[in-house]
């Protein structure tokens, strides 16, 4: 995750964190994980957040879609022009 200057790898199966300052090591050479303990510590609070709710929206979208498969309530309604139009396109056959 880049914010700001910073940027914070958190390798999830080890749990060990990186930290670069691209500022001063575009390159992401130095890694100042340990030098810069809060830093790093607050950036993988925020990384570790995000991941854990874009695992939640993504179970909550994959159980929606699993609910309104073959159900035609939750399907839109499309015009006979859009759907000429995607089959002219290839999108449909």
């Amino acid at each position: 995750m880049i914010k700001g200057r910073y940027k914070v790898i958190w390798e999830e199966g080890t749990g060990r964190i990186h930290l670069f300052d691209l500022e001063q090591d575009p390159r992401g050479k130095r890694d100042l994980a340990v030098t810069m303990r809060p830093q790093s510590e607050k950036l993988v609070k925020e990384l570790k957040s995000w991941v854990r709710n874009s695992r939640m929206k993504h179970k909550r979208l994959m159980a929606a879609s699993r609910a309104s498969k073959g159900s035609k309530a939750h399907r839109p309604k499309v015009s006979k022009r859009i759907l000429q139009r995607l089959k002219s396109l290839g999108y449909l056959q």
